[in-house]
């Protein structure tokens, strides 16, 4: 399991409309080998819009599958694929579940002598195929993972 905090940078013309957004996810990660993982990935992600824009705040829970291959000790590649529910609040309040997809790649060096308790960093572009305004981000994820089961 991977518990970690997000810093989103809104990119093309979703950045217009919000400043960085913030959020959390935890994702569980099953090994296929000591190369390849399959998961989960869920959260709670929040933007706030900027100033000058006549719209109101987004919010949004990813819900998506994961495989993770660990290609260079301690790198790995990333891809990711689901749902992403969101929200508004306000005089325009809408609620949409889109699809949602992100692809990265990211470091996770040990922490504990066995390896049992690990950094992860990671690096991945997210977008929300969302009616004509796309949610797109650049994603800083900064966390720690354990291992569960041996």
């Amino acid at each position: 399991m991977s518990v970690a905090s997000d810093i989103l940078f809104p990119v093309s013309n979703f950045g217009e409309v919000y400043n960085a957004g913030f959020g959390g996810n935890i994702q569980w990660r099953f090994s296929l080998g000591s190369a390849f993982q399959l998961g989960l990935t869920t959260g709670f992600f929040s933007w706030a819009v900027k100033e000058e824009k006549p719209v109101t705040d987004l919010k949004g829970v990813p819900a998506r599958a994961l495989a993770k291959l660990n290609f260079a000790a301690p790198m790995y590649l990333l891809a990711e694929g689901g749902a992403f529910i969101w929200w508004t609040a306000g005089e325009s309040q809408k609620t949409s579940t889109d699809f949602n997809y992100a692809i990265g790649f990211g470091v996770e060096p040990r922490l504990s002598k066995d390896g049992d308790i690990r950094f992860d960093a990671s690096l991945r572009y997210e977008g929300v195929a969302r009616d004509a305004n796309p949610i797109t981000n650049v994603v800083l994820r900064v966390g720690v993972t354990f291992t569960l089961v041996q």
